[in-house]
């Protein structure tokens, strides 16, 4: 989980590589009262295979004076060094193995060589021309996010598919889940709200669930 409590720019990421239903981590988040954003990151891996830490996501940078988080969905191959560059004596370097933290270094980088301070700075016909390039070398299902903005890549081919829906109040209904998740909406703040919600699999509950085009960013 990553998430900006109450509108800060500084992010909380917790993960456990090893957690799966019901644990201490999920207790802690259902029970704690600064579990409240208005960007929420969430990613789910099976139970099949560990992973450690430093390979988990979502993953975190600060730059420009607010935290950027991440999570992917995919794999990217071939020689991610040659093709993304980080060059000798890199501003954002990566902690893990991972593909994905990898380019979210080389896209920070990007970024501050435009000058941007924040994802609306880069222009949005910018932005997806690198997440385009980042599709040349895999499957890439991605969620990026600087505290104000959250933007959503959908893969050209669209691997393991995506779904969002946009909620006004009055919500018909308060709850929203599938096998792998339930959603509760049920707070005050919350029922009066607007809310958007992306997915890899539509939730029930709610009827007006709109599949992603390919190579499609929100």
């Amino acid at each position: 989980f990553a998430w900006y409590p109450r509108g800060d720019n500084a992010a909380v990421v917790i993960k456990d590589p090893t957690s799966i239903g019901e644990n201490a981590m999920t207790k802690v988040l259902r029970d704690w009262e600064r579990f409240q954003s208005c960007i929420f990151l969430c990613h789910i891996r099976g139970a099949a295979q560990r992973i450690t830490q430093q390979d988990t996501h979502p993953f975190e940078r600060s730059y420009a004076g607010r935290d950027w988080i991440i999570a992917h969905n995919g794999d990217l191959e071939g020689d991610l060094e040659a093709a993304f560059p980080l060059g000798a004596n890199p501003t954002f370097e990566p902690i893990g193995l991972t593909d994905t933290e990898h380019v979210f270094c080389w896209l920070l980088e990007q970024i501050r060589g435009m000058g941007a301070r924040c994802l609306a700075d880069v222009g949005w016909h910018k932005l997806y021309a690198l997440f385009t390039e980042l599709n040349k070398h895999g499957t890439s299902n991605f969620l990026l996010s600087d505290g104000q903005d959250l933007v959503v890549y959908h893969d050209k081919d669209r691997f393991n598919g995506l779904h969002w829906t946009r909620r006004l109040p009055p919500h018909k209904t308060t709850k929203l889940e599938n096998d792998e998740v339930a959603l509760d909406l049920s707070d005050e703040m919350d029922t009066k709200r607007t809310v958007s919600v992306i997915s890899t699999t539509a939730l029930k509950g709610d009827d007006y669930w709109v599949p992603f085009e390919g190579a499609q960013m929100l």
